[in-house]
């Protein structure tokens, strides 16, 4: 067995750990704020396209060969001109998205714990550290993933149980039809999270071919799980009109855990969660991004292709905007819609576009 090789399950429990601090810091304020009453039903309605689009992956991989991802089928499915074009742009989009995801991340870290601005420094902190851990073997990241998998939902699960003694029944109900538009406008920014892990199947040639790829779909049901989880007990305890004007929603939430006086450990336990996804989404992001260029591109090593990477994505951090609220009023409300144009449109349509061809 190829050493160098990684499993299904390890690049799925990699996309995994990579989507959590999303879904702790954001998914509960946009969903909040566009879903109100309705927020807690929306990962339900969520579920249906994400899971159309895990259909959709596993018929455009399912007749890859071993060692191609994503970009080899781009460039089977347009031809190569055509092909490396679609991927080049696919990396553009990855890092400038870096950028973003790491400017947000950062700056609500920051004013979380400090109640500070110096963002830029713990930005860097990351990126650093993802271009040295995505410049060495793609196995040791997905086994340090993997590991702390069964830490991060242990750790939700048990949030969860201590908070349902707080969870008002009251701020829940009633919800009838008239919440269906809530909860699909909720749902659309939880779709763009979730559907990061389409980007994965870009790393599919690091995998062993011969490997069932049935555990994809495990991880995206829990992932569905905890954002229903983080949602209905963040309004169960504060309220809609409460929770939708706070930053960290979630975390504030945990405050009202008053169970042996462990609130303190909790809560640190969590933001070290959200940082540790944080480390991991950029070394990943990375790694994705210098994959595509090292096989659309050619010509420079990986390693080259990652620092380059990190740094566009740490300028692009810094001239977003001057402040968290600035960046996410100019451009926030366009990015999950850019994003669902390259999770639900393109790779779609890649896998039409090779049907029609022939060549899957």
């Amino acid at each position: 067995m190829n050493k160098t090789k990684i499993s299904h399950k390890q690049l799925m429990a990699l996309a995994f750990v990579s989507i959590i601090s999303p879904i702790i810091r954001v998914i509960p304020e946009t969903a909040l704020y566009y879903g109100e009453e309705a927020a807690w039903v929306s990962p339900f309605v969520a579920a249906v396209p994400i899971l159309l689009l895990y259909g959709v992956i596993r018929l455009l991989t399912k007749k890859r060969n071993e060692g191609q991802g994503l970009t080899h089928i781009i460039l089977r499915a347009f031809g190569p001109w055509f092909g490396r074009l679609i991927a080049v742009v696919f990396a553009l989009w990855l890092t400038f998205y870096l950028g973003f995801v790491q400017r947000m991340a950062a700056e609500r870290l920051v004013s979380y714990l400090y109640n500070d601005d110096k963002w830029v420094i713990f930005a860097l902190v990351m990126l650093i550290t993802g271009c040295i851990v995505a410049s060495g073997n793609i196995s040791s990241l997905t086994r340090t993933a993997q590991i702390f998998v069964p830490v991060i939902i242990g750790m939700i699960v048990a949030v969860s149980l201590l908070l349902i003694p707080d969870v008002k029944i009251e701020n829940l109900l009633p919800i009838t039809y008239s919440h269906i538009p809530d909860a699909l406008r909720a749902s659309v920014s939880m779709i763009s999270m979730v559907s990061i892990f389409a980007y994965f199947t870009f790393l599919l040639g690091h995998t062993r071919k011969q490997e069932k790829e049935k555990s994809g779909i495990g991880y995206i049901i829990v992932l569905l799980l905890i954002v229903f989880l983080v949602i209905a007990e963040t309004i169960g305890v504060m309220s809609v009109n409460v929770a939708k004007n706070m930053q960290s929603a979630f975390l504030i939430t945990i405050r009202n855990i008053t169970f042996l006086n462990i609130l303190e450990r909790i809560e640190a336990i969590v933001i070290a969660m959200w940082v540790i996804s944080d480390f991991v989404y950029a070394a990943a992001m990375l790694t994705i991004i210098s994959d595509i260029a090292k096989v659309a591109v050619n010509g420079q090593k990986r390693t080259w292709w990652v620092w380059t990477a990190a740094t566009f994505a740490l300028v692009i951090s810094v001239v977003l905007g001057r402040s968290y609220f600035g960046v996410e009023q100019d451009i926030g409300v366009y990015i999950p819609m850019i994003n669902l144009l390259f999770t639900l449109v393109v790779i779609p349509g890649v896998l039409l576009v090779a049907k029609i061809r022939k060549v899957l």
